[in-house]
């Protein structure tokens, strides 16, 4: 494997000669198809080869490369691979709309005449260091995976051990960095804790197996009692076994989990007004992932706004998203174009659909909720409603779509009917009072609890009247609580960027068992 992929026009093979003489000089191991690739060999394979195996992809901005189909594919198999792009201009003088948008969206390092070739390329060895083991990391699980795919995905290929249980530490990590997983590379890290499982269920029952033939052979010579004895063994055998497929499925939950939480933390961010918008973020990269799953026309029309946000609709017909500017722009999915683009004073901080899909709710930092219904391709202004007296933070709705919940900056979070909303004189409105600023509010899959966290530590669960009843102590500020999909477990982030995970009914059946529990705070 390499350390660098160049990827440049034939007409610039001077500067490149001098950029990899820099770079070997530098202890860099750089792939350059004018001596990597054998004049027989299948060339697009081998510069396939050569993009998986290296862990950054440098690309030669000129108006040659831009001109040149050869750059474009290369650069097209890099972002699906989804490897670390670096682009630097060595000249000017063309089209910046022909240029692909992975490029045109990264930071450029310069390396012009003008720029002074030493400055430059200290710039570019920066770069190249950042990050570098969970780079590198990606690039070997990529390799390894796409050996598994090309063979057939053959079990002798998969991962064990170490191996395995560092992959699947690495996916948990990867959505806080530049290096999001390929579909593939979670299919391989999958399948093989799938084997690891079979394998070690087989090897218990080839031991339980040998265990039978020698209480079976001392059964001959002994009584009856002998036999009973290897029945119990069996039976704790297979208890063993059983509580071992439990342990490995729980466990293999438990980061599929922990990385969608990690990657929801990503893209909320993006909404933030205090996030950086002069590099590329992990956020920008989770949205580059997110973008990556749509259908092909839509994630086109999408890429040129560049959305901090994005969020469908449950029944999946319409993609809502919060724009560079802070604004809204609701898609339709099936015949991609937009249905509403809607702009206020305020900046827009979240959004969300009801479960059924007819109402779509969206936050400004004034803190205002604006509600639209939906139907027939058409989204119909509802109320504009000044519920908090602080910038929203979060929202939420229940899970049978009566209530929605509002958190905010005011240390309160807020859950309003939604059938009384419209009715001034008689709006119900439940109120609970936290200790910091509500960062995340969530509803119990039952819709019985609503768990709210904030800035002073605490994740608390509340009952629909308002009552604390129980506070999870952090040691960081809270970012983010969501439920697994199944509602069995309750998930953290803190400020700390710890992942933490929660057995939702002991949770509230036994939170003595717990020492971070409290029973109010």
């Amino acid at each position: 494997m390499a350390d660098v992929f160049i990827s440049y026009s034939r007409k610039d093979k001077a500067f490149v000669q001098a950029l990899h003489k820099a770079l070997t000089h530098s202890q860099y191991d750089v792939w350059v198809d004018w001596e990597d690739i054998p004049i027989t060999a299948d060339w697009w394979a081998e510069i396939q080869q050569g993009i998986d195996g290296a862990d950054a992809f440098i690309f030669v901005i000129s108006p040659a490369s831009i001109e040149s189909k050869v750059c474009a594919q290369e650069i097209d198999y890099a972002v699906t691979s989804h490897k670390r792009l670096i682009p630097i201009l060595r000249a000017e003088g063309f089209d910046p709309n022909q240029m692909r948008t992975a490029v045109r969206r990264h930071n450029w390092l310069f390396f012009r005449p003008e720029d002074g070739f030493d400055q430059a390329f200290q710039r570019l060895v920066e770069a190249l260091q950042t990050d570098l083991d969970q780079v590198r990391q990606h690039t070997r699980l990529l390799v390894r995976a796409k050996e598994w795919q090309q063979k057939d995905r053959h079990s002798d290929l998969l991962l064990r051990g170490q191996d395995l249980e560092e992959s699947e530490r690495w996916l948990v990590t990867a959505a806080e960095a530049m290096t999001t997983p390929t579909t593939l590379q979670q299919d391989f890290v999958f399948c093989s804790r799938q084997a690891e499982r079979q394998r070690q269920r087989q090897e218990r029952q080839r031991l339980q197996g040998f265990g039978a033939v020698v209480a079976g052979l001392a059964l001959v010579a002994t009584t009856m009692a002998i036999w009973a004895w290897q029945q119990r063994q069996a039976a704790i055998a297979q208890r063993q076994i059983a509580y071992e497929q439990r342990d490995l499925a729980q466990a293999q939950s438990k980061i599929t989990f922990a990385h969608q939480l990690a990657a929801e933390t990503a893209q909320a961010g993006t909404g933030r007004l205090s996030q950086r918008q002069d590099t590329i973020t992990a956020q920008e990269s989770q949205i580059a992932f997110d973008l990556a799953t749509l259908p092909v026309e839509l994630a086109d029309l999408l890429r040129p706004d560049r959305p901090r946000m994005i969020s469908f609709s449950p029944s999946k017909n319409y993609l809502a998203t919060i724009t560079q500017d802070y604004g809204l722009k609701v898609w339709q999915v099936e015949q991609p174009q937009p249905v509403l683009i809607w702009q206020d004073a305020a900046r827009v901080v979240e959004m969300g659909f009801s479960p059924d899909s007819t109402l779509l709710t969206v936050a400004t930092e004034n803190g205002k909720l604006h509600i639209w219904r939906t139907g027939q391709g058409q989204f119909v202004p509802v109320t504009s409603l000044l519920v908090h007296d602080a910038p929203l933070t979060d929202t939420a709705f229940s899970p049978d779509g009566r209530y929605i919940a509002t958190g905010s900056a005011d240390l309160t979070i807020r859950v309003w009917d939604l059938a009384s909303i419209l009715n001034v004189e008689n709006r119900q409105v439940t109120w609970m009072q936290a200790g910091g600023p509500i960062s995340a509010v969530n509803f119990s899959p039952d819709g019985t609890y609503l768990v709210s966290a904030s800035q002073d530590n605490a994740v608390r669960v509340w009952t629909m009247a308002g009552k604390n009843v129980l506070c999870i102590i952090h040691n960081q500020p809270l970012s983010l609580t969501r439920f697994s999909a199944d509602g069995g477990e309750l998930g953290s982030v803190s400020g700390d960027t710890l992942v933490r995970i929660w057995p939702w009914p002991r949770l509230i059946e036994a939170p003595q068992s717990f020492p971070e529990v409290r029973p109010r705070c």
